[in-house]
C-alpha cells in the first residue's frame, strides 16, 4: 500500500483491473485507487471526487485539507470538488447536490498509456430529481490528466443548469501566479465590481470570475515549475483563496491550510447550458506538469 492510502487510514479491498483498486476507510466510504506506471490518482465515490494526483516522478498536484471530513458528513475539502447542477450559493445545497451523492462505477480501461475510470449518477439514484438525468464523470489518469464531466437530458423537455470542477491545486499561494485568464474580472469580494489587473497578484480574500478566459491557463509555483491546464465547456475561470482571516472561520481548513492552495475552477455559470432532449453537453479539465 502507498504512503497516500496509509495517510488517508484506506485499505484496500480487491483489485478490480490491471491498475485499478477499490479500498475502503473505517467509516466504510468507497474509493478508487489507480496505480498506472505513468500516474496514480485517488478517486472517492462519494462525489466522483478526485482527491489525489500525481504523474510518474512529480509531486502531488492536488490540495487536501487534513481537517476534511472522508465519512460522507460534508462535501471533501480539497482536489477537486464537481458543482452540479449549478454553482455557487445562490441555492441549497450550496454547489449543488452531485458532490454528496454516492457515484456508481460505469466503466474501467487500462492500456499502456493511461486508465479511464468512469463513474456515473443518475435522477434514479437520487430521492427527489428535478429532471431525468444521466451524467457521467470520466478520469483519464495517466502522465496527464483529463476529467470530463458530461450531462444527458433524458427528460422529454430542455433543462437548464450550470457546472463547475472546483480544482484546489497544491501551491504555496503567496508565490503562486496564473496566466491565460485575461486582465479583466468580476470581483465577487468587492460586489462584483469589474476591475483591471495586469499582472496577477493576490488580495487577502480572492474570489474572481475572469469571464473572458483562455482555453489554456498556465499555474506557475514559486519554484518555477508550471502546471498547464486546458478547458472546454466553460465560460468563466474562477480564481479563489479565502485568505488566513476568512480561513479561521471555515471549519474543514485547518490552520495554514489556506497558505497551501491555490482555486483554479472552470466553470460554466455566466450563460447556463440550456440542454435540449437527449443532448450532451461536456465540462473538461485537462492537467499536464511538463518536465
Amino acid at each position: 500500500m502507498t504512503e497516500r492510502l496509509k495517510e488517508l487510514g484506506l485499505s484496500i479491498d480487491k483489485q478490480l483491473d490491471n491498475a485499478v483498486f477499490s479500498a475502503t476507510n473505517n467509516d466504510g466510504m468507497l474509493f478508487y485507487w489507480i496505480d498506472h506506471p505513468l500516474g496514480k490518482a485517488l478517486i472517492s465515490a462519494y462525489g466522483a471526487h478526485i482527491i489525489s494526483y500525481h504523474p510518474s516522478n512529480q509531486s502531488e498536484q492536488f490540495w487536501l485539507s487534513k481537517a476534511s471530513a472522508l465519512d460522507g458528513s460534508a462535501p471533501i475539502r480539497g482536489g477537486v470538488p464537481i458543482c452540479w447542477p449549478w454553482f455557487g450559493n445562490t441555492r441549497q445545497p450550496n454547489h449543488g447536490y452531485a458532490r454528496t451523492q454516492i457515484w456508481k462505477l460505469a466503466s474501467i480501461n487500462t492500456t499502456e498509456e493511461n486508465t479511464e475510470i468512469t463513474l456515473a449518477l443518475s435522477d434514479d439514484m437520487l430521492d427527489k430529481a428535478e429532471f431525468k438525468f444521466s451524467l457521467e464523470c470520466k478520469f483519464t489518469v495517466g502522465e496527464e490528466l483529463q476529467i470530463d464531466l458530461s450531462t444527458t437530458n433524458l427528460d422529454n423537455h430542455p433543462i437548464e443548469l450550470g457546472a463547475a470542477l472546483h480544482s484546489y491545486f497544491a501551491t504555496h499561494r503567496d508565490s503562486a501566479k496564473v496566466s491565460g485568464m485575461g486582465d479583466s474580472f468580476l470581483d465577487k469580494t468587492d460586489d462584483f465590481a469589474k476591475k483591471t489587473q495586469t499582472e496577477f497578484a493576490l488580495s487577502e480574500e480572492t474570489d474572481r470570475l475572469y469571464t473572458q478566459p483562455n482555453h489554456h491557463i498556465t499555474l506557475t509555483h514559486g519554484n518555477g515549475h508550471q502546471l498547464k491546464l486546458a478547458h472546454q465547456g466553460e465560460d468563466t475561470v474562477v480564481i479563489w483563496n479565502p485568505g488566513d482571516t476568512k480561513a479561521e472561520g471555515i471549519a474543514d481548513i485547518h490552520a495554514g491550510g489556506a497558505q497551501e492552495y491555490l482555486c483554479v475552477e472552470a466553470v460554466r455559470t455566466q450563460n447556463p447550458i440550456q440542454l435540449g432532449v437527449k443532448e450532451t453537453y461536456t465540462l473538461s479539465q485537462h492537467l499536464s506538469v511538463p518536465i
